[in-house]
């Protein structure tokens, strides 16, 4: 659908249609605005659609997911409170509102509306992925792995689950499982960039300098603006002396809103720490790149 064929405001509103009507009417539209990624006004419709028709719990859901992708993460939780007020049975806004509790870092209630969810709908493998996510941010490792092994045995398709508990794996250094689960999510979904990343970074664990930056670089070439692949990409370039290659990914990165500073120093300590461990002298414009700036 492209924005021509959308009903203006006016247009809508000339039409004098009932409340039932043209409330479906802004809620259609506003769906079409989200899918556009168009998020104010298709929030703008879904706030007419409310004052409208208010005991519809579904534009209060669709209302969250817009909220949530803009990363307001309490109107998210709001909305999706709402929805599930008016549908207490309502399976997806309980897993939707677990996902904003996660990102507010709200674990607890997550954890309590994917347990919800999974009540209601004891095969939605989506929840039990979202669940091992939260558990694994808890470092409970055995729990994250059960659940992530459940919605594996649910939906043994299910290319986001394999990603997730591979990333459990490499937590713990299992780097073959690790290696075996990012392959199986990229087996599953080709276009996976998130997935090359992360097993980029595996064999980066691994020392497997070449096959970490084939992964980075499929990752790039699959989401030209992935700020962190470049930046990773940009580290293993250090570790293999490629420093004009380091230089521009690590630039690239910066630009797109990666502090390498912080990066680096996360994983390194310091330029002095990362030459001694790797026997590597960093020329000195690449130093200066990764020194923190103080003012």
């Amino acid at each position: 659908m492209n924005s021509q064929s959308m009903t203006s405001y006016p247009e809508i509103n000339s039409l004098q249609p009932d409340k039932l009507t043209l409330a479906k009417a802004y809620y259609n539209r506003g769906i079409a605005y989200a899918s556009k990624r168009d998020f104010d006004r298709a929030i703008d419709d879904f706030t007419r659609a409310i004052e409208l028709k208010p005991d519809d719990a579904n534009i209060y859901y669709e209302r969250g997911i817009v909220h949530g992708h803009r990363n307001d993460y309490s109107r998210a939780i709001a909305d999706f409170g709402k929805a599930i007020e008016l549908n207490p049975n309502y399976v997806t806004a309980y897993n939707n509102r677990g996902g904003a509790y996660h990102n507010q870092g709200d674990l607890g209630r997550a954890i309590a509306d994917y347990a919800k969810a999974i009540d209601l709908k004891p095969d939605y493998a989506t929840a039990y992925n979202n669940r091992g996510m939260v558990y694994h941010s808890q470092g409970e490792v055995e729990r994250a792995i059960r659940d992530l092994d459940k919605a594996i045995k649910l939906d043994p398709n299910y290319a986001t689950a394999y990603n997730s508990r591979g990333a459990v794996y490499h937590s713990q250094g299992d780097y073959n499982r690790a290696i075996a689960d990012y392959t199986k999510t990229i087996d599953l979904k080709p276009d996976y960039a998130t997935a090359y990343n992360n097993r980029g970074m595996v064999y980066h664990s691994q020392g497997d300098y070449n096959h970490a930056i084939a992964d980075y670089t499929k990752a790039i070439d699959l989401k030209p603006d992935y700020a962190t692949a470049y930046n990773n990409r940009g580290e293993t370039w250090l570790q293999m002396g490629e420093w004009e290659k380091a230089k521009s990914d690590l630039t690239t990165a910066e630009a797109a809103g990666v502090n390498i500073v912080d990066a680096f120093h996360n994983n390194y300590g310091s330029s002095h720490a990362f030459e001694k461990r790797y026997g590597i002298r960093l020329p000195t414009d690449i130093v200066a790149m990764l020194t923190p700036r103080h003012s």
